[in-house]
């Protein structure tokens, strides 16, 4: 019982990344053996809590593009059960949404264990799916199913709301100047955005806007030295089709990663495989560092900096054992995903093909 409670608090942070599919076998074995009573009525509490979470952001906030991006991601966790977008796009990024979902999930995840909630065939747990918690003479166990689902939708929705978060001045769309420029225009706002030595100027640090035709670029650089791929080159659909925000991809050759920029360190995942950092002038990145190395549990990951750490350019941030991860089977190409990719109106990948910590690899206007 009490396991089911801790499961369905934590759960979302066991799922994303599609991290769950290495849980696969388990599930299987444990829904053909005998019904499973923990892992997937555990996913169900957890997935409908973030999407309900971020379907409460939806509604009540007041910026345009928090609104689209928590109501796409709202959709994808409650009838698909993806809560990768709803996790990293709106609950870890505004904190107290996902401090709502996990205590729904968890207070859900108890009444699942007191009931002994049963799941009979493997499915991603969504609102679609739960025809898996249906078997016959077990009509009682839909039951429970539905019940355990409104609660954790309501809670969780309800807490967000009465949390609340802090999303930024209010937004509305701003019809597109006409610009003069030519077709080269991303290369003409660099050129205007350096010296003559091509180091950035002072306009580097001004903050995102696009006012008389003017627009200012602002540059994300490498956090380790290795080969530079797009976005769309990563072998994991929910960063390659932007799921999460624009960017690029790394093919990391070295062990040491160091601030992109100066800023914030937003969020240091527990199993520190990714880190979230904020920079002074408004991007906010998540650094992924391989695909599905959540599933390490943090061994071959050595943090140098913490939550609420401000940092500068070229700071290290993290340690990675990359031949370790190599030789458990996982890819060690690193997403770098611009999370509010909305805010602005560009987000280039540099040409380059080998970079190092002092290239750029995302220019941001």
């Amino acid at each position: 019982m009490v396991g089911d409670g801790i499961d369905g608090g934590f759960h979302a942070f066991d799922c994303h990344d599609w991290d769950a599919l290495a849980f696969a076998p388990i599930f299987l074995a444990a829904s053909v053996a005998t019904p499973d009573s923990l892992i997937l009525p555990a996913m169900l509490a957890a997935n409908v809590a973030q999407g309900a979470a971020s379907l409460a952001v939806a509604i009540r906030t007041k910026n345009e593009k928090t609104r689209q991006v928590a109501g796409a991601a709202s959709i994808s966790a409650l009838l698909a059960g993806v809560t990768e977008p709803s996790l990293y796009g709106v609950t870890l990024k505004y904190r107290r949404p996902l401090y709502a979902s996990m205590i729904a999930g968890g207070i859900t995840g108890l009444f699942m264990g007191i009931v002994h909630l049963k799941a009979f065939a493997f499915a991603v747990p969504s609102f679609v799916a739960l025809p898996q918690f249906m078997s016959n003479g077990q009509t009682q166990n839909f039951m429970f199913a539905l019940i355990a689902l409104v609660m954790s939708f309501v809670m969780s929705f309800v807490l967000t709301l009465v949390l609340g978060w802090d999303d930024g001045p209010e937004t509305t769309s701003v019809p597109k100047q006409k610009s003069n420029l030519a077709t080269n225009e991303p290369a003409l706002a660099l050129a205007d955005d350096t010296g003559s030595n091509g180091t950035a100027t002072e306009s580097e640090t001004d903050s995102d806007t696009v006012s008389s035709g003017v627009r200012t670029t602002k540059r994300i650089y490498s956090p380790v030295q290795g080969e530079l791929i797009t976005m769309a080159s990563i072998p994991d659909d929910t960063f390659a089709k932007g799921m999460l925000g624009k960017g690029c991809g790394i093919i990391p050759e070295d062990n040491h990663f160091y601030a992109p920029f100066d800023g914030t360190v937003e969020t240091v995942f527990p199993t520190k495989h990714a880190i979230g950092l904020k920079s002074k002038t408004g991007i906010e990145l998540l650094i992924h560092i391989g695909l599905d190395t959540v599933d390490l549990k943090g061994k071959p990951f050595t943090a140098h900096v913490s939550q609420g750490d401000h940092v500068k350019q070229g700071q290290l941030l993290m340690d990675a054992d990359l031949k370790a991860i190599k030789a458990a089977g996982y890819d060690i190409t690193t997403p770098l995903v611009v999370t509010n990719s909305k805010d602005f109106v560009e987000v280039t990948t540099s040409d380059k093909t080998q970079v190092s910590t002092q290239d750029p690899v995302l220019y941001i206007i």
